[in-house]
């Protein structure tokens, strides 16, 4: 089926390139030509079929939206966390405590989006982008590339959870809180997921990475950090699967219960940057001619950010 006629975006550099049959991996999206078949209109995927798959008629193009406008990073996790509240209380049958955890998780979700190069790439385009941490930058004044390639700002978020104690309580779950701030983009779950990166750097973060010191709206001071990677790094004896794994086996979670919270946060993450999008002028292929990585198409289909 590939035999040069299959594409796919790579995450080093968000370039597009022709798939190779090693690129084929869970979760990975291959973009196919519809002229080499493998897809059956009454059937579905079908490898074996050489018919071209039939298109429909022309259309118009759809009006693409993104965020029209600069989102502080505090604005942003103030909104989710009021997204989540509403999900919370119009989803009764929680536990009090992982309803906590779901609102917490919304809070911090995106505290990752901190770290220098995340910020650096938001406002990479250029603009007159504010003087504060962003968590969205308004289209289209982001590239879109990082300067780290695989760099996860979710990872960095749970990092700074996971090495300081000052923002929850005695009866706050933070195991909980920490991993579903991790997993709400699905790249960081039961384990960090290995990538053709240099050593020492982990999705793109690399131990002694300091983020900056800033204050939320709802009263957390988060100080100066410097990240350790170690409890992320199997080969390090890292203990993040461990602890992911206790929480899947827990006896009131376990893997559904565990998947719905998750789910939950996701859901405020996606209702909160939709209250930003609106449509741009620019066409769906200027955008995928510029190589824009983690916050690229995606984001401007509001998958991501």
């Amino acid at each position: 089926m590939l035999d040069g006629q299959a594409w796919l975006r790579d995450r080093r550099d968000g370039l597009w390139r022709r798939a190779t049959a090693q690129d084929l991996a869970p979760g990975v999206l291959i973009l196919l030509d519809a002229r080499c078949g493998g897809y059956l209109p009454d059937q579905g995927w079908s490898p074996d079929s050489t018919a071209p798959v039939p298109t429909p008629g022309p259309a118009p193009d759809p009006p693409v939206f993104a965020c029209v406008e600069w989102v502080s990073l505090d604005q942003h996790l103030a909104e989710t966390e009021d997204e989540a509240r509403k999900l919370v209380d119009a989803l009764p049958g929680l536990p009090e405590s992982q309803q906590e955890a779901v609102i917490l998780a919304a809070r911090y979700h995106d505290l990752g989006k901190c770290h220098e190069v995340f910020q650096e790439m938001l406002r990479s385009g250029g603009g007159d982008p504010p003087d504060v941490l962003l968590a969205k930058s308004k289209a289209p004044y982001s590239t879109g590339r990082s300067r780290r390639p695989y760099f996860r700002h979710e990872l960095v978020s749970a990092m700074m959870l996971a090495h300081s104690d000052h923002w929850h309580g005695d009866r706050t779950d933070h195991r909980l809180v920490t991993y579903l701030v991790a997993a709400h983009h699905g790249k960081v779950r039961i384990s960090v997921p290995a990538q053709a990166e240099e050593a020492p750097a982990i999705l793109g973060v690399v131990d002694g990475d300091r983020t900056p010191a800033f204050t939320l709206s709802s009263g957390e001071t988060f100080p100066g950090q410097s990240l350790r990677t170690a409890d992320f790094r199997p080969e390090a004896g890292g203990s993040w699967t461990d602890q992911a794994q206790a929480l899947r086996d827990r006896a009131d979670l376990g893997p559904f219960r565990l998947a719905y919270i998750e789910a939950l946060v996701r859901i405020s993450d996606w209702r909160s940057s939709a209250r930003h999008d609106g449509p741009v002028e620019v066409s769906l292929e200027e955008l995928m001619g510029t190589g824009r990585g983690e916050t690229g198409q995606a984001e401007l289909t509001r998958k991501t950010q």
